[in-house]
């Protein structure tokens, strides 16, 4: 089976606005122009933000962030989280080259190889990364453990994304950290006592004073959870940002037997790397 052609995929006219407010964000020309009431493929919507003087590479990048999922609906519990724990998403994206099909493969083996995910692409040409289970996954994640990486295993899912207008292309990667969050959560639970989500859904929808009521345990506990999921957030955006980069840079990953050699070169002592070398 081919692989999906995104470049010829249509976009509602609630996305096509969508993408042009965003291409606008990230071009220099401040106005977006308006698309048609009608469905329009990628190039049309190209054409459409041309005719507005927006940088086809700025289209290119809000097309990527689009089909990765970036600016999908929250629910309101969602985001009352992200406003009192921190953001259950994360996301990284940068320049590629304009071959839609050889970024999208470079994403596959960034994901597989490096972070260790089970990969697919959907039908709509984006490449969706879950954790590998079993003994391979738990080798895998033993192996980059020993390495110092810390990959994206640990995600709950990842949605990755090429888009490519005239000679510009782009990548974005959406990785989604709700798992880690609620494990933030569940530990900060242990410290307030078993109300710590209880607590940050109320905090959320009142007033800051409502802090001031709240027990010391639940502070201490919804602090904790902060702190975790902050340390959280840095590391996946830290490696996020770093693959994305890679791709667009037509670097590829290092394979399993590469890291093992070089964690165990790692762990010798220096006389013993001196002897071998």
């Amino acid at each position: 089976m081919g692989r999906p052609d995104p470049a010829t995929g249509a976009h509602d006219p609630d996305e096509q606005s969508a993408i042009l407010r965003r291409a606008a964000e990230l071009s220099t020309e401040p106005d977006a122009g308006r698309p048609v009431e009608a469905m329009l493929s990628t190039a049309e919507l190209a054409a459409v933000a041309a005719e507005a003087g927006i940088d086809p590479a700025a289209v290119a990048a809000a097309v990527a962030e689009a089909r990765a999922g970036l600016r999908g609906r929250r629910s309101r519990a969602g985001r009352l989280l992200d406003r009192v724990v921190g953001p259950g998403t994360v996301e990284a994206g940068a320049p590629a080259a304009p071959d839609e099909a050889e970024a999208l493969a470079a994403l596959e083996q960034w994901l597989s190889n490096h972070h260790g995910l089970d990969v697919r692409l959907d039908r709509a040409g984006v490449v969706v990364g879950a954790r590998r289970r079993g003994l391979p996954g738990a080798v895998g994640a033993g192996v980059r453990r020993l390495s110092g990486q810390r990959g994206l295993d640990r995600a709950r899912s990842v949605r990755a994304a090429a888009a490519a207008v005239d000679e510009e292309g782009a990548v974005c990667l959406v990785v989604d950290v709700s798992n880690r969050r609620s494990r933030s959560l569940a530990g900060g639970s242990a410290v307030a006592g078993g109300s710590m989500l209880v607590v940050a859904t109320v905090a959320a929808v009142t007033t800051p004073v409502a802090f001031v009521a709240l027990p010391a345990g639940a502070l201490a506990g919804l602090g904790a959870a902060r702190r975790s999921h902050r340390r959280t957030v840095a590391q996946v955006s830290e490696e996020a940002e770093r693959t994305v980069v890679a791709v667009g840079r037509d670097q590829r990953p290092e394979g399993t037997a590469e890291r093992l050699l070089r964690a165990g070169r790692a762990g010798l002592p220096r006389r013993s790397r001196d002897r071998r070398t």
